[in-house]
């Protein structure tokens, strides 16, 4: 690939609005405004290319570099090279996935760990720690582990800011991962003292030391206990769906066996937590019947199942499942997790909220927010659940299915439930174009802003009826959703910029 067709590929997933809010996160950001997700995905597909991965970081350009991080070849990186592209980072996301896909297995790392890590400079200090971390999660130089805690039991209580975090996270991962030196962590952490007046949400992890390192050892043998791989063949009970989510390697793949439907849930809630997430740890745990995606972050976690009838959601916090139940009396509780049937409506505020207290964010970021749920305004969001939810289940589907591709397409869309005087119905608008779901007896009605939109659904089943400024699909016709969308991207691309 070159770096010409990998930057028309960025630009094709440019967001103006989330580049902003970007921007107004770190002001040093370049790029144009593509999702962590998406970033991923294409390097995913480019495995290891050296020699795109120096022009794309070359050129500066915020995205282009989170590429290049997770492309470059660590075996043709030298001391100098690795210095020189540690400096060169712009913030603190392109610093981390340098030091997670490329500079941990370079063969410099141990010498540039013990070279950075008493440098004057936090960024640098923090990069040489970030290294140390590397090795003690991949089990690489364990002879050193002694002398690591000696330097953290001398340093780390005069380090400062993100230098601090990272050796304390040194400090803890050495504590969970090695019995034989859990004791001396544990001890170091109560000489020091570092974090020890933190306040964290009820149900959080502390960072201290002391509290950290003994919930992490009772995470750990929680998720290590052994599981087999059952398959339909060699396991009765198990249907072939079933077997097809088992079988999944990654969650892309296990996103891939779901129904529509299922994927029009959970992807939201992916790009929520690895926008906002970056540093969330991906895997796929495997149980006796079925396999659960986790997004982990140090002893927290969340997780979710794909089960017969309904989406299960688990968090590590279950302090967090009321207030979620309290969202949406329809949704199940049970130990632990929550369960959503297909014809639920997930209440997203609330969801994205559970999962910041979860990985012990308390407030939700807000520029995130707004890109994602369905509007900050509360009890616009309510209504359109309970409008929703007071449909049948084939309604609610269907409903759920357009209000998703809208919030995809078109973030700025404003959503409220006033599409006239007297009738109160999901309709989202930009400037005077306005696509709006109405319930009505036997089929459901699509209202567009623009005239020649309904038309384009009504060409899909001559059962499709279309009046003046609506269509009717009635509810014994299959949606016709590859319609719908042109004709919403017909009507609000109108006024929102987006070419046609």
């Amino acid at each position: 690939m070159e770096s010409q067709e990998l930057f028309i590929q960025l630009e094709a997933l440019a967001n103006e609005k989330r580049k902003k809010s970007y921007v107004k996160d770190d002001p040093t950001y370049t790029g144009f405004g593509v999702m962590a997700g998406e970033l991923r995905k294409i390097a995913k597909k480019i495995k290891r290319d050296h020699e795109l991965a120096k022009q794309l970081w070359a050129s500066g350009n915020s995205d282009a570099r989170v590429i290049a991080a997770m492309i470059f070849d660590p075996e043709q990186l030298n001391t100098q090279e690795c210095e020189q592209l540690i400096r060169s980072c712009q913030s603190y996301r392109s610093h981390d996935e340098l030091i997670a896909h490329t500079l941990s297995q370079a063969q410099a790392a141990q010498t540039l760990a013990e070279k950075w890590w008493d440098s004057d400079d936090e960024f640098l200090a923090r990069a040489g720690w970030s290294l140390v971390v590397a090795k003690i999660i991949n089990k690489k130089e364990l002879e050193k582990i002694p002398s690591y805690l000696t330097k953290i039991e001398r340093e780390m209580q005069q380090a400062k800011g993100k230098h601090q975090d990272v050796m304390n996270r040194a400090l803890c991962e050495i504590g969970i991962r090695y019995p034989e030196y859990t004791e001396r962590c544990l001890a170091i952490g109560e000489k020091l003292g570092v974090y020890k007046d933190v306040k964290v949400a009820k149900g959080c992890t502390s960072p201290y030391a002391l509290e950290w390192i003994p919930a992490g050892i009772r995470n750990r043998e929680a998720r290590q206990k052994p599981m087999k791989k059952p398959s339909a063949e060699t396991d009765p009970l198990m249907t072939e769906t079933a077997s097809a989510y088992v079988r999944a390697e990654t969650i892309s793949d296990y996103i891939q066996v779901m129904s529509p439907l299922r994927q029009q849930k959970i992807e939201p809630i992916i790009r929520y937590i690895t926008q906002k997430y970056p540093e969330a740890q991906q895997e796929l745990y495997h149980g006796p019947h079925m396999s659960i995606p986790m997004f982990v972050i140090g002893n927290d976690s969340v997780s979710f199942a794909s089960q017969k009838n309904y989406l299960s959601l688990y968090f590590s916090n279950r302090e967090v499942l009321p207030a979620l139940v309290a969202a949406n009396p329809k949704i199940q509780r049970q130990t632990g997790c929550v369960n959503i049937r297909d014809s639920v409506m997930i209440p997203m505020e609330a969801l994205y909220q559970a999962i910041d207290q979860t990985f012990h964010q308390d407030k939700p970021n807000e520029t995130t927010n707004q890109l994602i749920t369905i509007t900050e305004d509360p009890e616009v969001e309510a209504a359109v659940c309970q409008y929703v939810n007071a449909q049948t289940s084939l309604r609610q589907e269907r409903i759920q299915v357009i209000i998703q591709y809208i919030l995809d397409t078109y973030p700025q869309a404003v959503p409220t439930m006033d599409y006239g005087p007297k009738t109160k119905i999901p309709t989202f608008k930009i400037g005077e174009m306005y696509v709006a779901i109405a319930s009505v007896k036997s089929h459901l009605t699509i209202h567009f802003g623009r005239y020649g939109a309904t038309k384009i659904v009504a060409e899909a089943h001559p059962k499709i009826k279309a009046n003046v400024g609506c269509v009717n699909i009635p509810d014994t016709v299959d949606l016709p959703i590859t319609q719908i969308k042109k004709a919403i991207k017909y009507t609000l691309s109108a006024d929102s910029g987006v070419s046609e």
